[in-house]
């Protein structure tokens, strides 16, 4: 029982090392998705939304990235964004 807690970390692990990279890059970019728009609709008090470096921070937290990594996937994304209207 001792080593149940690893077992959510091992797991994980395994799952981006079975990728290539560009896959692996795919998968971690839709969870800093997932994170970023969790934290745009989830207020952090009076209604107002995460001040942005603090939701890059935890992005980076939750998904293992470096911040600036973060920053560079969510300019890209945003730029995409704009292209498409």
């Amino acid at each position: 029982m001792t080593a149940q807690p690893f077992m959510g970390a091992a797991m994980k692990y395994d799952k981006y090392q079975a990728l290539d990279e560009s896959d692996r890059m795919v998968a971690r970019l839709s969870e800093m998705r997932a994170v970023w728009l969790g934290s745009e609709y989830a207020p952090v008090s009076h209604n107002e939304p995460a001040p942005l470096d603090r939701t890059i921070s935890r992005i980076a937290r939750q998904t293992g990235t470096s911040e600036a990594t973060v920053s560079q996937v969510l300019e890209a994304y945003q730029n995409t964004a704009e292209q498409r209207g």
